[in-house]
């Protein structure tokens, strides 16, 4: 990898992963095989050295008993490249160390990495505090959502944001006074409006997600 010489068990990639299977079962001609000595070398390309030392560290711990602790930065490393390569097991556990990590995110980037990586839980997630936050969606973030998700967003807000006025003007409690905070919104009923108005998108996550386990 890059200029670096790992040396690794095969098998471990091979037992775990289709797509090393494949490759490293492929007939190698009259000429020594990869992967048999220091002068043949499997040569991954596209990949930095940080990032497969980040994947030894879950595919070879340590401590075999515990989760490895690593960063944000280590564990997408691992979740990119356990989704490159189909190493399905590896996968689920980056994802489990991301959830823990995920309330840290920004929503609009829990979208954009629930979208990337195939993960619906983080991007129910992150339409769900778009909906429920002070601030409406902005035009930057628009541009990196898209312009379809950030108006749908709105439609749900202006939803809940209307249900809220009729309450409060009810209430004689209604004022377009003070400091702004955050929409008191049922989150059971946001979390059902989310997952109807993005329906479609989020089964279709949902079910690119549990390819990588087939």
């Amino acid at each position: 990898v890059e200029d670096t010489l790992f040396r690794f068990p095969k098998h471990h990639l091979m037992r775990k992963s289709e797509v090393f299977r494949s490759m490293l079962s492929m007939p190698q001609g009259e000429s020594e095989p990869e992967g048999v000595g220091d002068d043949h070398p499997i040569k991954l390309w596209g990949v930095s050295k940080i990032e497969f030392e980040r994947l030894l560290q879950v595919l070879h711990p340590i401590d075999v008993q515990k989760q490895p602790q690593l960063s944000m930065d280590a564990w997408l490393s691992v979740l990119k490249l356990s989704g490159l390569w189909r190493l399905a097991d590896t996968r689920n556990i980056a994802i489990s160390g991301l959830t823990t990590l995920m309330w840290k995110i920004d929503p609009v980037d829990r979208v954009i990495l629930g979208r990337r990586y195939s993960v619906a839980p983080w991007l129910s997630s992150g339409f769900m505090d778009l909906v429920h936050r002070v601030e409406m969606v902005s035009e930057e973030e628009a541009d990196k959502i898209g312009l379809e998700t950030a108006l749908q967003i709105q439609r749900v807000r202006e939803t809940f944001l209307r249900t809220a006025y009729k309450v409060e003007q009810s209430n004689n409690r209604y004022s377009y006074q003070g400091n702004a905070t955050e929409p008191s919104f049922d989150r059971d009923k946001v979390k059902n409006a989310v997952e109807k108005t993005f329906k479609k998108e989020l089964e279709d996550t949902e079910a690119d997600g549990a390819s990588f386990n087939e």
